[in-house]
């Protein structure tokens, strides 16, 4: 509602500084009709003052745009500037080619271009745009002012008005209020200078006059937002002028070529060449303005980024060829053409040769400096490969290498030789991108030597399973210098302009953002984790942590079946297992009847018919993690339990990742110690050959409890080293973490530790199934999925029509193992059968549904922000079932046109198969993409198995 109020405000300050023009400018024009000068002397009659015919206009235009609210200050000095010429023109003698009127547009426009801040953006050399804006001012003033030099000032007034709309229609697409006030201002006072010339007693509008029009339209057109970036920009000023620019380079050629001056006569205009064909005025108006209309029109359309660059290039040069083909059959010089004068070549030489010379210093020390740069940046990769392995000693060694790199080849590029290129066009944004490369990749590898050699000093190690709470806080405030340092590195490069820099360059720029805003976000998670560790490790108190104990062979939504739990205990930095048993022990402890279910409504809702209050072995079929944490904390409480302050979920995966950092654990009666490499297999498969049920339940929970006490009392090494061997478990969801505290959460889910399911953003997807017969045979499931994703982008969205098949492959054997794992655990059930409860997660509307190929039908519910589809399948043994889901509705485009998919795991144990394919209609192309593969043009694939969770990207384009 604000946004539409604000809106309309603004459509009314332009119709208020439009009409306000008009108004004003007829004023102006009535009273210098009725104006009667005299001699003072002779108290005679005397003729009008020829500068007057310039007040509608300057009144007109500096009305509407004072008195509109909203003024910018910038939009103030263009208009003085523009005044300030009038003023000097009309004082001396009202002489376009006066000394004063070029001195006058000279200051004037270097004025507007310091002090307003107008600038042509061409080349990305900041001197050397400067000097093009001021030079572009003066011409284009002058371009507008000669265009009507055939004693007809309408043409000057209707191509100034044609001009102010195309700035106006730029100006108010592109959110520039003062600008876009402006051109409304200029198009009134324009119209009422044309009402004005109607009448028989009127002025023309004189040199001042057309100044002040040239003034203002060259400084607009230079302000006037576009949505299509530099060099190609730089044609929309250009088309804006187009006909008065094509004037005066005809008039320039011509005389130049005859040794004329171009300070002094009328012929050679366009206007005055079309009427030497025969034309007169009225036709000669109609073919210009006619030409400039249609350079206007296609100046918006590629400023608006509708039409490519090249069809403006085309439009102006057929413009350009034609106009200038009629002015030369015209003959109006008695000369004969005797060539481009040698000056004309001196200074084309002298134009090409200076900036070769700056250029070459800065050419070379960037080709010396390449291999510094290449080798400096492969030694700070392999140091963060090396951080990340929990080598401090080797990644301070090559964070040290790196940076000696960065420096010298700084030191190469920001000598007084090499600074010369910043004079040279499209050289001096590639140098000074390079520097801030350099300098930026300099800063970064000095930080990361400064953290990897704290870390080398072996404060932070965790032996015994306690931490030192005082190193912690001493090391959390080097890491908080490394991440403002990463900080501001990132925003400098941010703001590194990439319009004119080369391809390779460009790249390597993005792919470094990239990899710094990753490196900020998690920079900042690790601040957070060494501030806010030492409480969660209990230096304020003892803490208190559920540990929830997850088995993938009989599935639920977050891993498995909870079958065992524990609770852990962590005071002053040390962790204890004071409790460890069967999920059962919970189940029956406490009243069952009183136990109440405090969950979220959609919960309630999806999972209330499970009873997951009275069957705690339900409580995590919601995939999002945080949401199973809160429930099953609370219910622990009211099953006999303490109040706890978070809760740990690990299945054999997470158990397997522990193992890597505390070595084998020997669990009776198993023969064999139990490792990183066997533990998956003997928990979820060899004990059920080897156990019976109840054997089996307390050998799966022996497992559990001697890796967890193994944890809390064994040499685990440095953190980073921690964090590098358990991050496959952490993506995987196979090691899970909730904690009660909002802040402690914040951090948990920034980590990657929390399993929740982040909000929806763009296209996802995510499939769940459940087990709903109390068996194990999920160890045997295996699933295929294959995506069929049709896009028809639309602005900043795109309707999706797509396939979704999953084949559900059950490896069960119906014989062979006892019938706790194959069952059947209950009646109407065959051994082996896999009875799930299938869940499909995604943003669109379910269209149809089909089984093996047969129509079916799915529930259909709302979870998470998501769309949730379920039904219950039965997979025989040793057979395959195929889902089969169509779906359509609208998602959104990430900035930049990009179709984003991303892909969410269940922890199961055989990772998906997955197949995506996604194509676009006739009109559109994928320009790019990440995660998969451009087959065709409009058409991409990609295949790969599903290990954590995963995004595949394509960007949409439409083609020319």
């Amino acid at each position: 509602m604000t946004a539409a109020v604000s809106g309309v405000a603004v459509e009314i300050r332009w119709a208020a500084a439009f009409a306000v023009a008009v108004t004003v400018g007829l004023l102006a024009a009535r009273a210098v009709r009725q104006a009667k000068p005299v001699n003072r002397l002779t108290g005679e009659p005397r003729p009008r003052p020829s500068y007057l015919g310039a007040l509608p206009v300057v009144a007109g235009t500096v009305a509407g745009t004072v008195l509109a609210p909203g003024l910018l200050s910038r939009t103030v000095i263009v208009l003085v500037a523009a005044m300030a010429v009038a003023f000097v023109t009309a004082a001396y003698g009202s002489n376009l080619s006066s000394g004063a009127g070029l001195v006058a547009t000279c200051v004037a426009a270097a004025f507007a271009c310091s002090a307003a801040g107008v600038r042509l953006e061409a080349t990305g050399s900041a001197v050397f745009d400067g000097a093009l804006t001021v030079l572009w001012l003066p011409v284009a003033m002058w371009a507008v002012a000669g265009v009507a030099r055939f004693d007809d000032d309408r043409l000057v007034a209707i191509v100034a008005a044609v001009s102010a709309v195309a700035v106006f229609g730029l100006a108010a697409f592109g959110g520039s209020d003062a600008t876009a006030t402006l051109a409304a201002a200029t198009v009134g006072a324009t119209l009422a200078f044309l009402v004005h010339y109607l009448d028989p007693d009127s002025l023309p509008v004189g040199d001042a006059g057309r100044l002040f029009l040239g003034f203002v339209l060259a400084a607009s057109a230079v302000e006037a937002p576009t949505a299509t970036g530099v060099p190609a920009t730089i044609l929309v000023p250009f088309l804006i002028l187009a006909v008065p620019l094509i004037d005066l380079a005809a008039l320039t050629v011509a005389r130049a070529r005859r040794g004329r001056s171009l300070r002094t006569g009328r012929g050679g205009h366009l206007a005055r060449c079309l009427g030497a064909s025969g034309l007169s005025s009225g036709p000669v108006i109609a073919v210009l303005v006619g030409v400039q209309m249609l350079l206007v029109g296609v100046a918006v359309l590629l400023g608006r980024n509708v039409v490519p660059a090249a069809y403006g290039a085309g439009a102006a040069l057929v413009a350009v060829v034609a106009l200038t083909a009629t002015a030369a059959k015209a003959r109006l010089y008695p000369e004969k053409p005797t060539g481009i004068p040698k000056w004309a070549w001196r200074a084309a030489l002298i134009l090409v040769a200076v900036p070769l010379a700056l250029a070459v210093p800065a050419g070379a020390a960037i080709l010396m400096s390449r291999s510094q740069v290449e080798s400096a940046s492969a030694a700070v990769q392999k140091g963060l490969d090396a951080q990340r392995k929990g080598d401090s000693r080797a990644a301070a060694e090559l964070f040290a290498s790196a940076r000696t790199g960065f420096e010298a080849a700084n030191r190469r590029l920001s000598g007084p030789l090499p600074s010369l290129g910043l004079a040279v066009p499209l050289v001096a944004p590639n140098l000074r991108a390079l520097r801030t490369l350099v300098d930026s990749a300099e800063k970064v590898a000095r930080a990361g030597q400064r953290v990897s050699a704290s870390a080398t000093s072996g404060r932070l190690r965790i032996v015994g399973g306690k931490i030192a709470f005082d190193e912690v806080r001493a090391v959390a405030v080097e890491l908080q210098e490394a991440n403002q340092t990463l900080r501001v590195v990132s925003h400098r490069m941010e703001r590194i302009r990439r319009d004119f820099l080369l391809g390779g360059l460009r790249r390597t720029i993005d792919r470094n953002q990239v990899r710094l805003s990753a490196a900020v976000k998690d920079s900042q998670a690790v601040v957070d984790a060494a501030r806010l560790a030492p409480a969660i490790l209990g230096s304020d108190g003892a803490r208190h942590y559920l540990l929830a104990v997850q088995n993938n062979a009989e599935l639920r939504a977050t891993g498995g079946l909870i079958g065992d739990y524990g609770e852990l205990t962590f005071e002053g930095g040390a962790g204890h297992l004071d409790r460890f048993g069967r999920i059962a022990e919970l189940i029956d402890g406490g009243a069952k009847s009183e136990r109440v279910l405090h969950a979220p409504p959609e919960y309630v809702a999806r999972y209330g018919q499970f009873g997951p209050a009275r069957a705690l072995q339900n409580v995590n079929m919601t995939p999002d993690f945080p949401t199973a944490g809160a429930i099953l904390a609370d219910l622990y409480s009211q099953s006999g339990g303490r109040a706890v302050d978070g809760v740990l979920a690990i299945d054999p995966f997470g158990l397997a990742a522990l193992l890597q950092l505390t070595g084998p654990v020997e669990v009776a009666p198993w023969p064999e110690p139990i490792s990183a490499e066997n533990v998956v297999d003997i928990t979820l498969r060899a004990a059920y050959a080897t156990f019976d049920n109840t054997g089996r339940i307390d050998f799966l929970g022996n497992v559990a409890k001697a890796v967890v006490e193994r944890v809390t009392t064994a040499d685990l090494g440095e953190p980073a080293r921690m964090a590098f061997v358990l991050g496959s478990a952490v993506r995987d969801r196979h090691l899970m973490l909730y904690l009660t505290r909002p802040e402690e959460q914040s951090l948990v889910q920034r980590i990657g530790l929390g399993g929740d399911l982040p909000q929806l953003q763009g296209d996802s997807m995510l499939v769940v199934n459940q087990n709903a017969v109390a068996s194990k045979v999920d160890f045997y499931l295996h699933r295929r999925v294959k995506y069929s994703a049709h896009l028809q982008p639309s602005g900043g969205t795109a309707r999706l029509s797509a396939r979704l098949e999953v084949t559900l492959d059950n490896t069960a054997p119906a014989e062979g193992l006892p019938r706790y794992v194959i069952g059947p655990n209950a009646p109407n059930f065959e051994p082996g059968e896999n009875y799930t409860f299938f869940s499909a997660y995604v943003p669109t509307n379910l269209v149809s549904a089909d089984l093996d190929g047969a129509p079916t039908t799915f529930e259909s519910a709302s979870e998470l922000g998501r769309n949730a589809y379920s039904s219950f399948i039965s997979i025989p043994a040793r057979s395959t079932r195929k889902v089969g889901l169509d779906l359509e509705g609208t998602v959104g485009l990430s900035p930049g046109g990009w179709y984003d998919f991303r892909l969410y795991r269940q922890p199961l144990v055989m990772a998906d198969d997955v197949d995506i394919e996604i194509d676009v209609p006739a009109g559109w192309r994928i320009a790019e993409t990440k995660g998969i593969d451009l087959v065709e043009a409009g058409r991409a694939r990609g295949s790969f198995q599903l290990e954590g969770g995963r995004t595949v990207a394509v960007r949409l384009e439409r083609l020319p």
